[in-house]
């Protein structure tokens, strides 16, 4: 039965979408606005004067945005202040020679602005010899305790412990520093006088 009345509603259906689409409507009425149009109330011609006061406001903020002052940036620490400090902390713990040497071997990487991080102590050392400020005494001194510890580092037989300590370290990078703030050209000499 359901059926029945299923199939009858499709089949009204169809007949009356038929009729209504032989049916003439008409001619189509013509599309009218609900109201008026309505007049201009800015000139027709292009105003210039809100791009003017648009690039005003943005030359004022980027001109107060670059007056703002910037957060300084710590200076650089001297290396000699960063030396000591390693020095400093290692003092109670009695460090190894090589610990020493590695710090004595940063500092005069930075102090002399050498850019080869990984020299061998000779190539370090015939940097430090073609630097202006470079003293020959404590070249040779500074050439001894590298060599030394570099000795007993690569040794194939057991050699004695260096004796190299932290005050031994400290006192030449002292020595270093206080030559490398006097000018090139000046002799040393002519300092202590």
């Amino acid at each position: 039965m359901k059926r029945m009345l299923t199939f009858a509603a499709i089949a009204l259906l169809t007949v009356e979408a038929s009729a209504a689409i032989t049916k003439d409507p008409g001619p189509i009425p013509d599309l009218r606005p609900p109201r008026a149009e309505l007049p201009p109330s800015v000139e027709t011609k292009r105003d210039l004067r809100p791009w003017f006061i648009g690039t005003g406001i943005i030359a004022v903020l980027a001109a107060v945005l670059a007056s703002i002052p910037r957060k300084q940036s710590a200076p650089p620490t001297p290396p000699y202040v960063i030396a000591r400090r390693k020095l400093d902390t290692m003092v109670a713990s009695s460090p190894q020679p090589d610990e020493l040497v590695r710090v004595l071997r940063e500092y005069l990487l930075e102090a002399f602005s050498i850019p080869a991080r990984g020299a061998t102590t000779a190539e370090l050392i015939d940097w430090l010899s073609a630097h202006p400020r470079w003293d020959t005494q404590l070249g040779a001194e500074t050439t001894g305790i590298l060599t030394s510890c570099d000795e007993t580092k690569f040794s194939p037989t057991p050699q004695p412990p260096s004796q190299l300590s932290t005050e031994m370290v400290l006192s030449l990078i002292s020595r270093i520093e206080g030559r490398r703030a006097v000018p090139a050209g000046v002799t040393q000499s002519a300092v202590q006088s």
